[in-house]
């Protein structure tokens, strides 16, 4: 048994080195991608979603918000289709970290082509900025 199967859960997860990947606004609310990077083999990711929408809420949650995690996802791929349940393409980028600014740019492109809708220009150019696309 290796020293990391004796320690406790609570101790294994005080050991991540997180490192924020991806975060999308939107209006109420933020999408994110966090990894972990202390095993630098092997990744892994977690998508966090807080939801602040007034729309959602009633009465006695005014001022609460809703946070969604996912839990640690153990690819890339599993992280990605975690935010494929948003139509993070159509939201505001606020960062993309530059080691995932490829993959998250084939994603979107992914993204568009399995939903079927097209990103408005102002969106697809946020999106390219972010992602350091350069115009074609």
């Amino acid at each position: 048994m290796s020293d990391d199967e004796d320690r406790p859960a609570d101790k294994k997860e005080s050991m991540a080195k997180t490192k924020l990947f991806v975060a999308v606004g939107a209006e109420g609310g933020s999408l994110a991608i966090y990894a972990d990077i202390a095993d630098s083999e092997r990744p892994r990711y977690r998508v966090i979603s807080v939801d602040q929408a007034p729309s959602l809420l009633n009465d006695e949650e005014g001022g609460l918000e809703i946070r969604r995690d996912s839990g640690w996802l153990p690819t890339w791929s599993a992280a990605m289709e975690c935010l494929g349940r948003y139509p993070w393409p159509h939201l505001a980028s606020t960062y993309v970290d530059p080691v995932v600014a490829s993959d998250l740019w084939t994603a979107l492109q992914s993204y568009v082509e399995r939903t079927g809708r097209p990103l408005s220009a102002e969106a697809l150019g946020r999106w390219r900025e972010a992602c350091r696309i350069p115009e074609i």
